[in-house]
Parts: structure tokens; sequence; C-alpha cells
């Protein structure tokens, strides 16, 4: 006898679900104009209200749901909240800069965020899913020129720190990761972080880019996020997605 799916086994089914609450999660099945998904046989027929419904119950007359991250295919419940009005009216800067972790001006700044494969950061903007250092970069110096890339002077890739990205030509691009290639083991060999705590099994955490992080580091950007007002609200988040990628302990 073939068991029948319940309404909600169907719906996670569509969806593509990071371990990373963090991160987007993507509908695959049907969208409607607008790019939100479309789901049917449910007490809310459009995919990030029941996502929401799911998580959190009903949802009250009148109110919509709307996605914090700018991504209309996105149904994680941690990107939705309630709002009396239909627009998402949150600025870019404030959605782009509580996804990153800045500690020092001359630091790598982190991207805690949505990551593609080659450990990229991705931000949701005008519509489209653009490089999250790119965004960072124009947003302090304008577009970047035609025909040229950004390059990561700090070789790592979800860093969106302006000051370590460098617009230069495809092929001195290429050029640079040969010679990152044959150089890189100088970082890897290293065996402490700058401020000379140990890469070991414990204090270490890998990202997906294949950075290595200080956990000790990591644990004292938690504690200045949760004295220093100016960082109010951002260490939960911070918090999230490094317990849930195991970079924090």
């Amino acid at each position: 006898m073939v068991m029948k799916l319940t309404t909600e086994e169907r719906f996670w089914l569509k969806v593509e679900k990071s371990n990373d609450e963090s991160s987007c999660w993507l509908w695959t099945a049907a969208t409607m104009r607008g790019g939100r998904g479309s789901f049917s046989g449910a007490e809310e027929n459009v995919a990030h209200r029941y996502s929401w419904f799911l998580r959190y119950g009903p949802i009250g007359k009148g109110l919509f749901v709307l996605q914090i991250c700018g991504n209309p295919s996105c149904v994680n419940p941690t990107h939705l909240e309630l709002s009396a009005t239909k627009r998402n009216t949150r600025d870019p800067a404030e959605r782009f800069w509580e996804k990153v972790d800045v500690l020092n001006p001359d630091d790598c700044w982190l991207w805690t965020a949505a990551l593609t494969e080659k450990g990229y950061g991705t931000f949701y903007f005008n519509g489209q899913c653009v490089g999250a250092h790119r965004w960072s970069w124009e947003s302090v110096n304008g577009p970047v020129p035609d025909g040229l890339v950004l390059d990561h002077l700090c070789r790592v890739h979800d860093c969106v720190n302006p000051g370590h990205l460098e617009p230069v030509t495809i092929a001195e691009n290429t050029r640079r990761a040969v010679a990152f290639g044959v150089y890189g083991s100088a970082n890897r060999n290293k065996t402490h972080c700058p401020r000379r705590h140990p890469y070991n099994v414990e204090n270490t955490y890998v990202s997906k880019s294949g950075s290595r992080h200080c956990r000790v580091c990591i644990r004292e950007r938690l504690r200045k996020y949760r004295h220093d007002p100016a960082f109010a609200g951002r260490a939960p988040a911070y918090q999230a997605h490094y317990s849930t990628t195991g970079g924090m302990r």
C-alpha cells in the first residue's frame, strides 16, 4: 500500500532547503507573476505564506508576509515577517550589512548569509541575486568598469570588505588565481591566526570557501556584538550562522 504524503511533506519536497537557517530556502515548483511560489491544497496557496503558517501559525486578517531577504522564491521562515503593508520597504543597505561580520577596518568582513558552491556570498537586490562582494564594492565606488571583474586581494571568497577588492581584467584575475594555487600553501601552512591563536582541530572552523577561521576570534566578535549598542540585533543572526555551520562552540 502506497502511503499518501501529507500536505506539509508535499510542500517541503518542493523546497531546496539548506541546513543553514541564515540562507534562503528556494521554492523549486510553480511560481506566480513576480517569482513567488505557488502551492495548492493548503491553508495558504502562496508558498512563503504557507511556510510562515507551518512555523508560526495562522496569519491574521489583513496582514502580509514579507520576505525580508528580498528574494521572492525564498520560503525560509526565518526570512519572513508579518506586516500591515504589502511592500518590503527595508533599506537594501540595512539588509546587506546585517549579514556581514565586521570586526576591524583592515580585517576580512565575512558574509554570514547564503554562499555559492565556490564560497562567494549572494545578495538579492533589484529582483536578482548578485555577488555580495560586488554589491559591497559598488556601494562605495560605483559600478565596476566595463570589462573588469573584482579580485579578492585577501583570497577569501566570502569577504565583502571593499578595501580587499580590486577591479582587474579577466586575464589578470586568472593569472592571480593560478599564482594563488602556487603560493596558497604558505597560508595553508600557517599554524596561528593573525591574533596568534592556534589553528588546531578544536579552534579551527573551515567555511564553505575553504577559509580557516579562529573560534576564539569568533567568540570575541560575538561578545562585542552582545555588549556594543552599535551592533544591537546582529548577534543572534551571527550566532545562529556559526552554531549551525559548526563555527562556534
